[in-house]
């Protein structure tokens, strides 16, 4: 997970926090520099290490991970996330994710296996740069949460657009939010 620390004119320090499959952690510090919307240069250093808990870490359905689309960046919001309709062009076809959907809920540990009180939904959603296709970024959620994360993501969508948040921190914001209704 990244997360920004601190904004000052154009230098940007972030925090980025790696948990590794066998549970063991690495946390990196730095900054980036950013001029006319794009990252110039910056620099990570390691900070901390833990060691492996010997308990893996869930992979994908219950990971919070997420994927995204190369092709969505802060610079192309305005002829790709912004564009009334752009999602439906690049959303995955329905037999597609259905049979993600069955198979993620096949190999979790969750009682209800039932499809259809679940939505395959998208981790970092399409409107916020989120990976069309992408397993990594594709996980059954229950109907009534997706509802929830709905509002969620058509607020930071909206505040992306009007300017008021970065595409980054929108990204960032979604995936903490997810992370904590990951299916077991």
């Amino acid at each position: 997970m990244i997360s920004i620390d601190n904004v000052n004119g154009n230098e940007v320090d972030v925090h980025l926090h790696a948990v590794h499959t066998d549970g063991s952690t690495a946390d990196y510090a730095g900054s980036y520099v950013v001029e006319n919307g794009t990252i110039t240069h910056g620099s990570l250093h390691l900070v901390a290490t833990s060691g492996a808990t010997h308990t893996p870490v869930p992979t994908t359905p219950s990971g919070p991970a997420g994927a995204l689309n190369p092709a969505v960046t802060h610079s192309t919001i305005h002829s790709t996330i912004c564009v009334p309709g752009w999602t439906a062009t690049i959303r995955p076809p329905v037999d597609e994710t259905e049979h993600l959907k069955k198979q993620q809920l096949a190999e979790s540990s969750t009682a209800d296996k039932d499809p259809s009180h679940y939505e395959e939904d998208h981790i970092v959603p399409l409107e916020l740069g989120g990976a069309p296709s992408d397993p990594a970024n594709l996980r059954p959620v229950r109907l009534s949460q997706a509802r929830t994360d709905d509002q969620l993501e058509n607020s930071l969508h909206r505040d992306v657009c009007d300017g008021s948040m970065t595409l980054t921190a929108a990204q960032s914001r979604i995936e903490q939010a997810k992370a904590a209704e990951a299916l077991p």
